[in-house]
């Protein structure tokens, strides 16, 4: 009988320093890559490799170019790891770090963000997922301006935070202190981005981005949380919204076709983009009420959002037909 089915333990190992492991996954060859957090800033991400015996392989290793580490993936050959989190001088933006398995050296660390002005709007990252057919890696972020930010900045940026211009480039949406989007993204394994997009939940009563009187300071928060891969095809997003929880589902085919683009940097300096945005394809998916407002996405390969209340019943099943079109604004927009 395996110790699965008795409960008895294996083996056991501790990691002198460290506050807590935030995430564990296996190897193709059954070792064990664990990620360990400890308060002092240089072991904010850090993890170590452990052979199925529970023995230390290397480790632990503190990646302190990384910033926070909020998950950890295996790649689907084993031959690397990525890690997620969030990091920064002075700004919080999403960031992500591959590694390789066999001796846990760090090969790069990428920075990625929505754009807009730094000292205001945050990129806050909390999942990812390591892609079955190898094309890369998706991450899971919130993306807003903290609800205290304004009183924390002074000059321009406090009148600009105030006013919910944390992004003033033409066209960009204003956006109130404390309102939060979805803000999801899809790397290769060499870090560059493939596509990014921001989402937000989309009331009954809610302009659609098109119209002359749509506000998004008017939307409800909506923050990507954990993101998994769909028997299906695709990714699922669990979304932190304030009436409870969600789930947004990205359809098969993304990431096909358009320009690639968005705030990609690599920690030697330099974008690896611009704000491109994707083409004008069309996709052939369903939207259940759900704001796009994308900053640069390929193209859309089927879309649906499932709003759960804090019981977990499903409250809306209403589907809008869902046209990839691009907008003035950076990205696709949802209708």
């Amino acid at each position: 009988m395996s110790a699965l089915q008795t409960g008895a333990i294996d083996w056991s190992r501790e990691f002198s320093g460290y506050f807590s492991a935030k995430s564990a996954r296996f190897t193709p060859t059954g070792s064990l890559v664990v990620q360990l957090y400890a308060e002092a800033e240089a072991k904010h991400a850090s993890a170590a490799l452990l052979n199925s015996d529970g023995t230390v392989s290397w480790g632990p290793t503190d990646y302190t170019e990384h910033g926070e580490g909020t998950d950890l993936q295996v790649s689907k050959d084993g031959a690397s790891f990525f890690i997620i989190g969030q990091g920064g001088d002075g700004e919080i933006a999403g960031r992500l770090t591959k590694c390789s398995t066999s001796t846990g050296n760090r090969e790069w660390t990428k920075t990625d963000s929505v754009g807009g002005n730094t000292k205001l709007i945050f990129n806050e990252c909390w999942g990812g997922v390591a892609l079955r057919d190898g094309s890369g890696i998706v991450v899971s972020c919130g993306t807003g301006i903290e609800g205290d930010q304004c009183g924390n900045v002074s000059g321009q940026d406090g009148t600009d935070c105030l006013a919910g211009e944390g992004d003033k480039r033409p066209g960009a949406y204003t956006r109130k202190a404390s309102n939060w989007q979805s803000f999801t993204y899809k790397v290769d394994n060499s870090g560059t981005l493939l596509w990014q997009r921001v989402d937000s939940y989309k009331c009954d009563d809610c302009a659609t981005m098109d119209a002359t009187n749509f506000d998004s300071t008017l939307t409800s928060s909506s923050a990507g949380e954990w993101v998994f891969e769909r028997k299906s095809g695709g990714v699922g997003i669990v979304t932190d919204e304030e009436f409870g929880f969600g789930l947004l589902a990205l359809g098969g085919g993304v990431d096909s076709g358009g320009d690639n683009g968005g705030d990609n940097e690599d920690d030697s300096g330099g974008d690896n983009g611009g704000d491109n945005i994707g083409g004008d394809d069309e996709g052939g998916g369903n939207l259940i009420p759900y704001i796009g407002a994308g900053v640069g996405l390929a193209a859309l390969g089927g879309v649906f959002y499932v709003w759960l209340n804090r019981r977990g019943m499903s409250v809306k099943t209403k589907m809008h037909g869902m046209a990839g079109k691009r907008n003035a604004r950076g990205g696709h927009e949802l209708v």
